[in-house]
């Protein structure tokens, strides 16, 4: 392979249609933009390396400002910004990003905003590649040394789960919280509902503030 880069399929259509005399008959070619949804699991530890691939050759990167912060942007222009209509618009104002990418977090695949573009993207004007990522499921599975293909999975993040009703029928339940406060919720309705369960609390996954606490629901109460 020579050292030098050659020239692009645009510059080599026009070379052929000059020499062959059918200028005429060349359409200008233009690749669509690339966008890529990249899971980042708990940060940069945890990436992927195709995930840790993607972002190294992307030309803008999307995320909350936490998702920002975990991976290396490598001098990167970076937007923080992870809503699919935004984004998009972002885009569409600045057609010179031509290798975007989203950060989110955990796994594509796991009550991640992922959905929501993926959705809203047109495929007619961008190619898709999406990239998975280590779930916090998997990671505090792992952590706890247990398996997950036996767990019922559900999130408490923004929405609302019969987290009592769930722990009633389902031997092992996993569920996304979105702070110490529902944390406590959850446990102190455990408590008045007489359930003996052990609950196993992850905090802070892939930061030096990493913690995983278990015990009774009452015990969780007493010491967080």
């Amino acid at each position: 392979r020579p050292d030098n880069d050659g020239i692009s399929v645009e510059e080599a259509l026009k070379v052929l249609a000059n020499r062959f005399g059918i200028a005429h008959e060349v359409r200008e070619v233009r690749r669509m933009p690339s966008l890529a949804i990249i899971g980042i699991g708990m940060g940069n530890g945890t990436l992927t390396q195709d995930a840790a691939e993607r972002i190294a050759s992307a030309d803008v990167l999307f995320g909350a400002e936490r998702m920002l912060a975990s991976v290396d942007v490598g001098g990167k222009h970076t937007v923080t910004e992870y809503r699919s209509d935004i984004v998009l618009d972002y885009l569409d104002e600045h057609p010179e990003y031509v290798r975007p990418a989203v950060l989110v977090s955990g796994d594509v695949g796991f009550y991640s905003g992922a959905k929501k573009l993926l959705e809203a993207l047109d495929r007619g004007r961008y190619d898709v590649d999406v990239e998975c990522g280590i779930s916090s499921l998997v990671y505090m599975a792992a952590r706890m040394e247990t398996s997950w293909q036996d767990a019922h999975l559900v999130s408490s993040h923004g929405r609302e789960a019969n987290i009592v009703g769930l722990s009633r029928i389902h031997s092992k339940l996993f569920t996304l919280l979105s702070c110490q406060e529902t944390v406590h919720s959850m446990c102190r309705n455990l408590v008045d509902y007489g359930m003996d369960v052990k609950v196993t609390v992850g905090q802070d996954f892939g930061y030096p503030t990493e913690k995983l606490v278990a015990g009774t629901p009452s015990e969780i109460l007493e010491h967080s």
